[in-house]
């Protein structure tokens, strides 16, 4: 993710079975498709490079079932944990 055009727009999509969303940049550029795993005990969140989901930029999941203190790794593609 590097140069950006600000503002970023955040486009959600409320008719898909999961939580995901759209980052672009002012041009329109996309810089991240964003899309959480439903009905999971467990917080698991994939972001991609765009909408066709053939590259992982980043991995988060969280430590323990849905609590308001869980600690959340963030791993990037190669799995190292930053």
């Amino acid at each position: 993710m590097t140069n950006l055009s600000y503002p970023i727009q955040f486009n959600f999509n409320i008719t898909t079975l999961s939580n995901d969303f759209t980052a672009s940049d002012s041009q329109g550029r996309t810089i991240a498709y964003v899309k959480q795993k439903m009905f999971k005990l467990k917080e698991d969140i994939t972001v991609f490079n765009n909408e066709s989901k053939t590259q992982i930029n980043y991995k988060i999941n969280a430590d323990r079932w849905i609590d308001f203190s869980a600690a959340y790794s963030i791993k990037n593609s190669s799995q190292v944990e930053i």
